[in-house]
């Protein structure tokens, strides 16, 4: 969904409620533009995004959270982690 789209519902959403942006492989401006003026106040993201993409955002000055799903098949999984 669009950001501008998202932005015209979201407004109606109560304060306190944590608002969440999920990407799938995002680029950093979209990230960067969710996350501005508190649109939303944490990007999850799903996709392929490698240690210096999540570097990147880090360095970038976000004003919000970030959390990376990391896909578990199995044991080799976790050690991918490492």
């Amino acid at each position: 969904m669009p950001f501008e789209q998202a932005a015209a519902w979201i407004a109606d959403v109560p304060p306190g409620v944590e608002r969440v942006a999920v990407f799938v492989d995002p680029t950093l401006d979209e990230v960067r533009t969710a996350l501005a003026d508190g649109l939303f106040h944490t990007a999850q993201l799903h996709g392929r995004e490698d240690p210096a993409f999540l570097a990147a955002l880090n360095d970038a000055g976000l004003s919000g959270r970030l959390i990376k799903a990391v896909r578990v098949v199995d044991d080799s999984s976790l050690a991918a982690l490492d």
